[in-house]
């Protein structure tokens, strides 16, 4: 990768994670992950790594709410940063062949620089037949770096996704 200021950073990460999921009750399931990554970017470091997740099936909607700590690449530093993440999403069914979901989801490093990011989504997702399906997307992105402007960005997504389950 590169960083900022244009010079190559050889960046490398490995990890190791392990996980599990169990029934609160009949409707709620509790996920959760622990581990660690090994990362050199440009310097190495090693970082334990969580994550929750509570999803909720409900009668008309199902609910998600996660907490993760977790090393993921970064564009501006060119290489891998540790960063706390939130997310929340719920999945609205209209019939049996048709779904609305609704995300927000807000990033944080946990670096020096406490760069966090911001996202909201919303995707439609049609089952035309057996085997595909139609997908629509809006998505809106907002930096918020400490000390300098934010930057926003939009998105639609529209994709036709095939699925066989014999492979």
């Amino acid at each position: 990768g590169m960083n900022a200021d244009g010079a190559h950073v050889n960046a490398s990460r490995v990890g190791l994670v392990l996980g599990r999921e169990m029934g609160v009750s009949d409707r709620v399931t509790l996920g959760s992950t622990v581990g660690a990554a090994w990362t050199r970017s440009p310097r190495r470091t090693t970082d334990l790594l969580a994550s929750l997740r509570l999803v909720h099936e409900g009668e008309r909607i199902d609910y998600s709410v996660a907490w993760s700590r977790d090393v993921r690449s970064s564009g501006s530093v060119g290489g891998y940063v540790l960063s706390q993440n939130f997310d929340a999403s719920a999945t609205i069914p209209f019939s049996s062949n048709n779904t609305l979901s609704l995300g927000v989801g807000h990033a944080m490093s946990l670096e020096a620089d406490r760069e966090a990011g911001a996202t909201a989504y919303a995707r439609f997702r049609s089952e035309l037949t057996r085997f595909w399906a139609l997908t629509m997307g809006l998505e809106h992105r907002q930096s918020l770096p400490s000390g300098r402007p934010s930057a926003r960005s939009s998105a639609v997504n529209l994709g036709l996704v095939y699925a066989h389950p014999d492979f």
